[in-house]
């Protein structure tokens, strides 16, 4: 059972914050996932330089790094409700703008959950307004988060399988790839396409044979 409606508000916004964290790393998984079949696809059949594939590797490592720390900060900034889309008042506007039987009661309630009165008429009109508007969050029933997420991870999973069944297809190309990619400063030789093998000896060539 809610407590306060402080109570109420701080479980909308732990299943709000959730759900943009996974919806988030997906499409963040999803991004790296997509950048590193681009370059392994480009050292597979390009062979790049050193200073390419150094380039590359930096890219990418600063990408993870930025990438995972700024869902990180988001992530704790959100939780805490430190940003304007996670406060109090916002959160209580998108709860009463989804619901109309809530409409503007929650918003006002919190307001004289928030209050010090002296008063003691107003004291207990204020409570009792706020234990009606908790009776009536004991029904409210939340967004559905979590399709939210199922729907990013579909979304996801219908770009990953085709990589998916390349990496498999030619895996050994990748790995080989993949191997030069992270060793960027290794310098590797460059396979010939085909090799011409000529069947003379230098006895013949010396008794005046033609190479055509």
């Amino acid at each position: 059972k809610m407590r306060d409606l402080k109570h109420f508000i701080d479980i909308y916004r732990s299943k709000k914050v959730l759900m943009n964290l996974k919806i988030r790393v997906i499409s963040f998984l999803l991004l790296l996932i997509l950048l590193t079949f681009f370059f392994l696809t480009l050292e597979s059949i390009f062979y790049l330089e050193i200073p390419s594939r150094l380039r590359i590797f930096i890219f990418m490592f600063f990408l993870i790094l930025i990438g995972g720390s700024y869902i990180a900060i988001r992530f704790l900034f959100e939780s805490k409700g430190k940003t304007a889309e996670y406060s109090e008042d916002y959160l209580s506007n998108e709860i009463g703008g989804n619901d109309k039987v809530i409409a503007d009661k929650l918003k006002n309630s919190i307001q004289l959950e928030r209050e010090d009165y002296t008063n003691p008429i107003t004291i207990s009109l204020s409570s009792m307004a706020i234990r009606d508007m908790l009776s009536t969050l004991e029904k409210y029933i939340y967004p559905d988060f979590v399709s939210r997420v199922i729907y990013n991870l579909k979304v996801a999973l219908a770009f990953t399988l085709p990589v998916l069944i390349i990496f498999i297809y030619y895996g050994e190309n990748y790995t080989k790839a993949s191997k030069r990619l992270t060793n960027p400063t290794i310098e590797y030789p460059v396979p010939l396409p085909f090799t011409l093998i000529a069947d003379v000896s230098p006895h013949n060539l010396l008794e005046g044979d033609s190479l055509l």
